[in-house]
């Protein structure tokens, strides 16, 4: 049967070519969409390492402007200090944190960290103590950061699990200083200085702050320091309320911020609505290339029905003829059918053939080998189910043809 289908489309290869090449790029259309949305929802299910819900983010604009100047970092750490304990004094906070970037940003920190010689890209950002009581992030080895940090003559980080396994495979991580070593001098320059260590006091579980459609990565906190000769800029606040607080709280909060710091600068956000506001603008894309998938299917579509309606319109002698040596009406449909299928699994073949080298040359090494297999068969599955939707009224008409009839045209 398969080699009869395959001798039939041979004969008519000039038609069919046509069929394959559109279906051979419907493929890579709708294998690309679907890497895409299946690389999402994966994401989407896996923890996102930190509980958003009740929390505000505020942002200090004017506060951190204050830091700029080299003199005025002890100015802008004692205020700092004093908008934090004047948060947390509000009624119906639960905790208040300092963080350089909140989570749902679309901005991020990016910092090379080394060990051992390893070295690679890490995004990263900087909390103060209480920062992990406010986003409940999951400490999973080692301890948070804590205010006797102060005294330590180098700076503590927390690294999550991700980069704990790719900078230290199965080595105890804590207590290992991951700062990168400066690289050799150029010729007739002294050596430089080791920077400040960054040891590992913590290992935490995860903490993806672009939301649930990013990926895993390799991700750091620095701790800090709102007093001292290190003291660093505060730039948000993050402020966890209890549940069922009313959004009148976030008037009575910018009340408070003024009055604390006159002529300043707030901005205060839930980042429930951070997140919305992200993850519609992470999917507009996506949708806008889905729709043109569809578009694109629903010409293939089109254009393999009129293939097949012409073939059975030329074809009414042969068809008749098999109808009179007692071919059933089943068995032409499923002829017109298996012709149609055998096109598009050529056309598959070609697509399938291409898109494989994606994962064989990494050429997007953080989409795993799973999700493509996934994409792929999904891709392949939606275009057979194409094949057949386009197949069912011409494949009816074929069997609506009578002997009788076949002859009477010849």
């Amino acid at each position: 049967m398969i080699r009869q289908l395959v001798k039939l489309c041979w004969n008519r290869k000039r038609s069919q070519a046509l069929v394959a090449v559109e279906v051979f790029f419907s493929f890579l259309v709708v294998f690309a969409v679907m890497t895409v949305a299946v690389y999402n929802v994966h994401n989407y299910r896996q923890p996102l390492g930190f509980d958003y819900h009740d929390v505000l983010n505020v942002s200090l604009t004017s506060i951190s402007d204050v830091a700029a100047g080299g003199g005025k970092k002890a100015v802008a750490g004692e205020v700092a200090q004093r908008l934090l304990s004047e948060v947390q004094g509000v009624e119906g906070v639960e905790a208040v944190a300092g963080t350089a970037i909140p989570a749902f940003d679309l901005t991020g920190m990016s910092d090379p960290v080394e060990y051992q010689g390893r070295r690679l890209d890490s995004y990263n950002t900087e909390v103060t103590d209480d920062f992990a009581k406010v986003m409940r992030v999951d400490v999973t080895q080692g301890r948070w950061f804590e205010s006797a940090d102060d005294a330590l003559p180098y700076d503590p980080v927390l690294v999550n699990e991700r980069l704990r396994h790719d900078l230290f495979g199965s080595e105890d991580p804590l207590g290992r200083n991951i700062a990168p070593q400066p690289g050799p001098p150029p010729a007739g320059h002294a050596a430089s200085a080791p920077p400040r260590e960054m040891r590992v006091v913590g290992v935490f579980k995860d903490f993806r702050e672009d939301g649930e459609l990013s990926g895993p990565e390799p991700y750091f906190f620095k701790r800090t320091r709102l007093s001292g000769a290190d003291t660093r800029p505060l730039y948000n606040m993050v402020v966890r309320v209890r549940p069922g607080t009313p959004a009148a709280f976030e008037e009575a909060l910018m009340t408070r911020l003024r009055a604390t710091i006159p002529g300043s600068t707030f901005q205060v956000d839930p980042l429930s609505k951070m997140r919305r506001s992200l993850m519609r603008l992470k999917l507009v894309p996506f949708v806008a290339a889905a729709m043109i998938a569809a578009f694109m299917l629903i010409m293939v579509a089109l254009g393999m029905v009129g293939v097949l309606w012409q073939s059975v319109s030329r074809r009414r002698r042969e068809i008749g003829l098999r109808r009179a040596l007692g071919a059933t009406a089943r068995g032409v449909s499923l002829q017109v059918l298996g012709e149609l299928l055998a096109v598009t699994t050529a056309g598959l073949l070609l697509g399938a053939t291409l898109a494989v080298q994606l994962p064989l040359l990494g050429v997007i090494a953080w989409i795993g080998n799973g999700v493509y297999a996934t994409a792929m068969a999904l891709a392949a599955l939606t275009i057979y189910g194409l094949t057949v939707a386009a197949a069912l009224y011409p494949s009816w008409l074929a069997t609506q043809v009578q002997p009788a009839e076949a002859l009477h045209d010849e």
